[in-house]
């Protein structure tokens, strides 16, 4: 089966509830203004997902990455298998309800870190007297410490788009 169209007629989430109604098998490939992603579908049930700003993402990751795309296109390519190593099993329902709440997180996080394009710096003075910081945010810490773009940050540290501006934003 071969079924294509543009985001703006038909949505990531409407696409993937009808193959998952249909319970088919094969790639949706998403090619759209934030880049490029695949989820990955077995009968009708999500088996894999990448996309450009989440690639070692899970799939509530990618669907999070996807559904911000506001224009592109997508294909279902019915013969496509998943070639990593461990697929998912995810429902679509599921999954589309997890990233639709990352989606309410990141408009939250967004008000603080509109972008990874911003610059990072420490900041002269502290709000408190003291601060405790975890081993994952003095990480992060010895990074900023130096002055440092959102986006080495995420990369330095092996962080998606949205981890790294959670990162930020903590």
């Amino acid at each position: 089966m071969a079924l294509q169209g543009t985001l703006e007629t038909f949505s990531v989430p409407e696409v993937l509830r009808l193959l998952a109604g249909t319970r088919k098998t094969g790639m949706v490939a998403i090619d759209g203004d934030r880049g490029a992603g695949q989820v990955w579908l077995h009968e009708g049930r999500i088996v894999g997902a990448r996309s450009a700003h989440e690639p070692e993402g899970g799939v509530e990751s990618v669907l999070f990455d996807l559904l911000r795309y506001e224009e592109g296109s997508f294909v279902f390519e019915s013969d496509a298998a998943y070639d990593g190593d461990a697929p998912d099993d995810a429902d679509v329902e599921t999954a589309l309800g997890a990233a639709e709440e990352l989606l309410e997180e990141w408009n939250e996080i967004a008000a603080v870190v509109p972008s990874l394009r911003v610059w990072v710096s420490m900041a002269p003075t502290l709000a408190a007297d003291e601060v405790t910081v975890t081993a994952d945010q003095w990480a992060a810490l010895a990074i900023v410490g130096r002055g440092t773009s959102g986006h080495r940050l995420a990369d330095e540290l092996g962080l998606g788009e949205l981890d790294g501006s959670r990162r930020i934003r903590d």
